[in-house]
């Protein structure tokens, strides 16, 4: 795109917000949306598209808190703005119904009560801490590599969140290093460097009593997804002894190793990626 074709776009961009503003009753720090956006929202389905927002308030900037409301000016919650046009899918993602702060108490409450849902077996160092909208933090995953945690956001307006949620996850989950990546379109990510610490760049952790090497600073997932732990459990008890097994999916072969360790008498791993 030339450079005039630029200043044109975004010309274009904040005509549309000041032609919204006009429209409706919107604060200086308020997200305006339209009548489907809010019954989702009341369902506790805490994302606002590009399409459903009505206004956007002049002091509301890509990576700032906003206050959602209707068109009638009722609140429905505190988000994050991500941006307007197609390319910003998720225009406003919500971590509050009301509009209380965004604040080192409001985060560490939520990785407190993330902490408090999970089962993590004795035998196991790899696991999730933070997983998204399951634990009421849209776009934010905390995975646990032993003394290594790391974050994964899903679109740079996040960013701001993160020494908040660094500072909340030391105090439930006490860690030496942290890496971090971000999600970008078109499924590329962007690598944001050691975040606390060192970057270790290979080591093993435990899962249900099996070793892995994982890599937390090439990819979001490390060499092992974590979500799938209660699948390769469920295949250990049931589905592996004896078996010939062709994995087409293996990614660096977590499925894999865990058949052979569990009995498998064959295994042959095949995947897109090098």
């Amino acid at each position: 795109m030339s450079r005039n074709n630029r200043k044109n776009h975004r010309g274009n961009r904040t005509q549309r917000k000041q032609r919204l503003e006009k429209q409706f009753h919107c604060g200086p720090n308020q997200v305006v949306v339209n009548g489907y956006s809010e019954q989702w929202l009341r369902q506790q389905f805490d994302w606002v598209y590009s399409g459903e927002i009505l206004a956007v308030g002049k002091r509301v900037i890509v990576g700032d808190k906003a206050e959602i409301v209707n068109a009638r000016g009722q609140p429905l919650g505190m988000g994050i703005f991500a941006g307007l046009g197609e390319e910003r899918f998720v225009s406003v993602r919500r971590y509050r119904t009301d509009l209380g702060e965004l604040d080192q108490d409001w985060m560490k409450k939520r990785i407190e009560e993330a902490y408090a849902r999970r089962n993590i077996p004795q035998n196991t160092t790899a696991w999730r801490l933070v997983h998204s909208e399951n634990d009421d933090m849209p776009g934010v995953v905390v995975d646990c590599w032993g003394e290594t945690i790391s974050v994964v956001l899903s679109c740079q307006s996040l960013k701001g969140l993160l020494p908040m949620l660094l500072e909340a996850v030391q105090l439930v989950y006490p860690f030496t290093n942290a890496v971090g990546h971000v999600r970008l379109p078109h499924g590329n990510q962007e690598y944001l460097g050691v975040l606390k610490g060192i970057e270790v760049e290979r080591f093993v952790v435990h899962e249900l009593g099996v070793q892995y090497w994982v890599s937390p600073q090439l990819s979001k997932d490390a060499g092992l997804f974590l979500d799938m732990r209660p699948l390769r459990d469920w295949l250990a008890k049931h589905g592996w002894e004896g078996r010939t097994v062709l994995n087409l999916f293996c990614y660096t072969g977590a499925f894999s190793v865990s058949a052979a360790y569990h009995g498998a008498k064959q295994v042959t791993s095949v995947d897109l990626s090098k």
